[in-house]
């Protein structure tokens, strides 16, 4: 039993590492792209390919692949980046949701205490 738990567990450390591996790899292409280092890449690879004179055609189908990718790349980062938002965003609510339970919590038992002094109170009066 003990066995197949560890089994499981690894299983799932595995699947999460595979999830996350592609999610690192957008991440580097999509901090790359915006980066200074992105337009000095570029800025080197087109001028070495118009100093040695390659094919013009060839350089616009890389081009046009390359912005094919990073568009899709760009979009799969913002996707990431939503879904991170959206996470942080309902431990924040369920945090808030949590504090306003306690201080309603806190609010009832003040009651509880108050009606209990307030009987005291009219026990001693009646006493007196």
């Amino acid at each position: 039993m003990e066995k197949e738990r560890q089994i499981g567990l690894d299983g799932r450390k595995k699947e999460r590492l595979h999830q996350k591996v592609p999610q690192m790899a957008v991440q580097i292409i999509a901090w790359l792209a915006g980066s200074w280092w992105g337009v000095i890449l570029h800025a080197l690879w087109f001028g070495i390919w118009l100093t040695y004179h390659f094919n013009i055609d060839l350089l616009t189908l890389a081009v046009s692949l390359e912005a094919i990718f990073l568009g899709i790349f760009l979009l799969m980062a913002s996707n990431q980046a939503e879904i991170e938002r959206d996470r942080r965003e309902a431990a924040a609510q369920k945090r808030s949701q949590e504090i306003v339970d306690k201080i309603l919590d806190i609010g009832v038992k003040l009651d509880r205490q108050q009606q209990q002094i307030l009987k005291l109170l009219t026990d001693l009066q009646k006493q007196s």
